[in-house]
């Protein structure tokens, strides 16, 4: 830890102070590393890409704790899927052992989006078993004598747990808990925002309403409006956000309330896979949809599209490879992920294609496969020829048949996962671990 330290110190342009790592972040470390899909404890620590100096290098450009009242915007930028979770996690770890009491996470516009995050930091910060923080989900003015008390604890002695909210990013919930903030004693606390996937909702929609660099209400857009109401409620804090796609974030006006005024990388582990290895030219792990199976109101399907047809089998190969291949209780589970369009009308419409198309191909597989084998190889071989060509170890065809029967059809879950009330009732991606395979349709 003490190279760590040196390191930082000597960074160019300076911190404005050096985060430590202390018991939370230490007891955050050990648990990551204990997952066996995950990156080792030296992953996490050690050199300056790794998510421990990543983190310290962010948050120690936000306000220092100890220093006086005002207000620090960030910008954090990362790939698609490549661990902003688990930095910022790292960082309200570390905030928490050098001195912010209150940490405010905008997770999410939709309640399921909410929900998952509210999940992952329960579990990655142990907060139902630890002894580090007070969870409040969308608190409200009937909050006000809870966290009033466990603020008070903290301020008179600092190892006592500090107070996380989670937060849908939504306008009637931000005030609320904006109106709760105005009536707590928090002017001496130390506060950090995360807003999370912060170019959805948060940046202000009416920007090119401005004139003469005056921004009345009337111009902002809601959520935004009540984002900047929030922040004029912390008298000390430091607001990160989080974010894949920053192109609008970095056009800000300087004069916008949610400019940053620094900017941190995200560095993906070396075991990454993103856009680079999947989108490059000629790749041969693309398949183009031909026009005439995208539905349309010019182009009306009456059945399943063939190419939906053929991604299914590929996924059925996949997850087979996968039962036959993991290590029990320690490898993760395969999803399929359908993305047809934003509208939640196509959602059902391609649930609807792929739960009957996959209680036929199961129907059909069981039956046939005893008595006539060849049919159903036949039936998967040119999907099978394609993964061998990308992935020659791929297990044999009989093998995979085998296992789909055995185990992935009786695995196999389907989802719909978007902002209507039936999917949010589900909340299907707080248990994503309790099945082996999942195809999900998301906007």
């Amino acid at each position: 830890m003490t190279t760590s330290i040196n390191i930082l110190k000597k960074l160019k342009p300076s911190l404005l102070w050096v985060p430590e790592k202390k018991e939370s972040t230490e007891e955050f470390l050990q648990s990551k590393s204990k997952d066996p899909n995950g990156p080792t404890y030296q992953d996490l620590t050690e050199g300056p890409s790794s998510v421990l100096q990543e983190a310290q290098r962010i948050l120690g450009r936000c306000l220092p704790p100890s220093g006086p009242n005002g207000h620090k915007t960030g910008l954090v930028v990362g790939y698609v899927q490549s661990g902003k979770t688990m930095s910022f996690e790292m960082v309200i770890s570390l905030a928490r052992d050098n001195g912010y009491g209150l940490i405010i996470v905008l997770a999410g516009t939709k309640n399921n989006l909410r929900d998952q995050s509210e999940d992952r930091l329960k579990k990655d910060l142990a907060i139902d078993d630890g002894e580090n923080w007070y969870l409040y989900s969308n608190p409200a003015a009937n909050s006000k004598s809870q966290i009033e008390g466990k603020i008070q604890a903290w301020k008179k002695n600092r190892a006592k747990k500090g107070v996380l909210i989670t937060v849908l990013k939504h306008g009637g919930h931000i005030d609320k808990l904006t109106l709760l903030l105005d009536k707590l004693s928090i002017s001496n606390v130390p506060s950090l925002i995360i807003d999370d996937e912060s170019d959805q909702a948060s940046l202000n929609t009416n920007a090119a309403k401005i004139r003469n660099g005056k921004l009345l209400p009337s111009e902002m857009s809601a959520t935004y409006e009540k984002i900047c109401a929030l922040r004029a409620a912390l008298p000390h804090h430091s607001y990160l956000q989080y974010t894949a796609t920053p192109q609008a974030n970095l056009l800000l006006a300087q004069t916008d309330l949610l400019n940053a005024s620094f900017a941190e990388l995200v560095t993906p582990g070396s075991a990454y896979k993103g856009g680079e290895a999947f989108f490059r030219k000629n790749s041969p792990l693309i398949k183009e949809i031909p026009a005439t199976e995208v539905p349309g109101p010019s182009n009306l399907l009456s059945a399943s599209p063939k190419s939906l047809l053929s991604a299914l089998r590929y996924f059925l190969l996949a997850a087979s490879h996968h039962a036959l291949t993991r290590e029990r209780k320690r490898d993760r589970n395969r999803s399929m992920m359908v993305h047809p369009a934003m509208q939640t009308a196509s959602h059902k419409l391609y649930m609807f294609w792929l739960e009957k198309s996959l209680k036929s191909l199961k129907s059909f597989v069981e039956k046939q496969y005893k008595t006539k084998p060849k049919v159903v190889l036949q039936m998967f071989q040119v999907e099978y020829d394609a993964l061998k060509k990308t992935f020659p170890s791929i297990k044999p065809l009989s093998d995979l048949i085998d296992a789909m029967v055995e185990e992935v059809f009786g695995e196999l879950n389907l989802v719909t996962v978007n902002g209507t009330k039936d999917a949010e009732r589900l909340r299907p991606i707080g248990f994503w671990w309790g099945a082996q395979s999942w195809i999900a349709a998301i906007p």
